[in-house]
């Protein structure tokens, strides 16, 4: 097969999956939308909004002057399509002729220069931010991505920063900037690696979504430390759920049946904090026996990718009779939040019931709302298979489902007496 250049588009198809798509090139301008089968043989059309750059790949032969002879090239042209077409001609005709052992035509003084307007990083930052914010992106998100991101700016302050101009060696100096000038957030657990690590992915999404290739390779980056998988046993659930009948003081707004309804509701349906805290009667299909999640533009609020569940949750019979009683022992209607605050907004501050009840329990660790999810997904995973636990936590990847996996969080009186047992037959 004669060698040749590609067309290639990187596509922006959801939060950190960017495939690489092959455009057709048909009547001097490149076919809209472009289509891309995936592994499962399902088809996925983009169109041009949804290009984050244009790419020209192939086995250098020579027409690529600063790279090495015979290592695959991806070099950029841009997002627009004119240009990029225009660029991906030229390197096609010269990438043909070299191959004829004739001498390359179009091969410019300053490809940077006369194929791609420089752009300043501040600029691309300024309107990545915009752009999270017209997709749709909730405030926390935009946030997080573009506070990381920032820290590159602040590496570069009183430099102009072209972000076609940023090598490997900045970024590794970054690294050591950060070390010394970046504070790793309280209670983020883990590793100041994996800091380091998610705001490399972030300026590496920055520079994609602008035609760029992330200059540092991931074999360069500061190594992963895995977090450590903690959720809670069945045997721990059942403590805090003894827990939840003792002496209350007067400024708790939970009764000792609220604190159970809501550990039971996090656990029989895997809900992230916000679902739960937004979750109405009305999510509940009570004739069914299932529950999902839903926009709901009263509160402002929707839940996270914008999607419901692929499908519905389903609910045991005994949870489901709970709730139910507890409708109608608090008189609620179908538009009524299950888990309000005082004034019958949602309730931001549920964690604290958790902390309450784990204090209580004389559980070990830190208390968390995830810790739940993660007993939930493990539970579904271990009885309904790693498909499902997928589908009814919300994720869109299998992977980030198989993270959730984990052995049960257990106190130190479960710990020694599950140690005693392992030796117990054992003789002197």
């Amino acid at each position: 097969m004669r060698a040749k250049v590609v067309l290639m588009a990187r596509m922006n198809d959801r939060p950190n999956s960017f495939p690489y798509v092959a455009a057709e090139v048909k009547a001097g301008r490149i076919l809209f939308p472009i289509e891309w089968a995936s592994k499962d043989r399902r088809v996925t059309q983009y169109k041009q909004n949804d290009v984050m750059g244009f790419y020209a790949r192939y086995h250098n032969n020579g027409v690529n002057q600063s790279k090495p002879v015979g290592t695959r090239v991806s070099e950029p042209l841009g997002r627009d399509p004119m240009s990029a077409l225009t660029r991906f001609l030229q390197i096609d005709q010269d990438f043909e002729r070299i191959q004829r052992g004739l001498a390359p035509i179009n091969v410019p003084t300053d490809t940077k220069k006369t194929f791609r307007p420089e752009r300043s990083l501040v600029d691309c930052v300024a309107k990545w931010e915009a752009d999270l914010i017209a997709e749709g992106k909730k405030p926390r998100t935009v946030t997080d991505y573009v506070g990381r991101v920032k820290h590159l700016l602040r590496f570069f302050e009183g430099r102009t920063k072209m972000i076609d101009d940023v090598s490997d060696d900045d970024l590794r100096q970054f690294l050591v900037w950060t070390t010394k000038n970046i504070k790793q957030r309280k209670g983020a657990g883990g590793s100041f690696n994996n800091t380091q690590r998610n705001i490399l992915r972030d300026v590496g999404i920055l520079m994609r979504r602008n035609g760029v290739e992330m200059p540092l390779k991931t074999k360069f980056w500061p190594k992963e430390v895995p977090k450590a998988k903690r959720k809670y046993s069945v045997v721990s659930i059942n403590e805090m759920l003894q827990a939840a009948s003792g002496e209350r003081s007067d400024r708790i707004h939970f009764t000792a049946d609220d604190d159970k309804d809501l550990l039971l509701f996090l656990l029989n349906t895997g809900f992230r904090a916000q679902e739960a805290a937004h979750a109405q009667y009305k999510d509940i299909d009570f004739q069914r026996g299932t529950i999902n999640v839903y926009n709901k533009p009263e509160f402002d609020w929707r839940p996270k990718d914008n999607e419901s569940r692929e499908k519905d949750i389903e609910l045991s019979t005994r949870f489901l009779a709970r709730m139910k009683n507890r409708k109608e022992r608090l008189k609620g209607k179908s538009t009524d939040l299950i888990f309000p605050n005082r004034d019958g907004r949602p309730h931001k501050k549920m964690i604290r019931v958790i902390q309450r009840l784990v204090k209580r329990a004389g559980l070990d660790g830190k208390a968390g709302m995830h810790m739940i999810r993660k007993t939930f997904g493990t539970m579904v995973a271990n009885k309904r298979g790693l498909e499902l636990a997928r589908i009814w936590l919300g994720h869109e990847d299998v992977q980030t489902t198989q993270d959730y996996l984990a052995a049960d969080e257990l106190s130190t009186k479960e710990s020694r007496a599950l140690t005693e047992e392992m030796f117990s037959g054992v003789g002197d």
